[in-house]
């Protein structure tokens, strides 16, 4: 057997077992299943900004880059619903075609939050 031959497995249950404690210790507690981040694995409630780095952190427009602008931000209220979140925006002096994408990519989150509550595919 040749040095390292017997290694490749062990390095790969230990890669198992570190994604593994990182799970169970909240690592991945972000709500977004850690394989598949564009999709809720149902465990935390997906808020908008959870949403927003799920599905456009690297969308080649103006909500992509509201939402690296969010990704950026520490003070950005990750919690935060639509008004508190349009009056940060405005705070910051964010222009209209920040709240306008805010505000667009809100009805998407809101309309693809209720579809996964309800289970209906519309």
């Amino acid at each position: 057997m040749t040095k390292g031959a017997g290694c490749a497995g062990q390095i790969h249950i230990t890669r198992i077992g570190n994604f593994l404690k990182k799970l169970l210790i909240g690592k991945y507690s972000n709500g977004l299943h850690p394989l598949h981040p564009h999709k809720f694995d149902g465990g935390i409630a997906m808020n908008f900004y959870r949403w927003m780095m799920s599905k456009h952190l690297r969308t080649e427009a103006p909500v992509g880059d509201l939402a690296r602008d969010m990704k950026g931000d520490k003070d950005f209220p990750h919690d935060g619903n639509l008004d508190e979140i349009l009056e940060y925006l405005e705070s910051k002096g964010a222009c209209f075609g920040c709240m306008d994408a805010c505000m667009e990519a809100w009805k998407q989150y809101e309309r693809e939050s209720h579809r996964a509550k309800t289970g209906s595919g519309s």
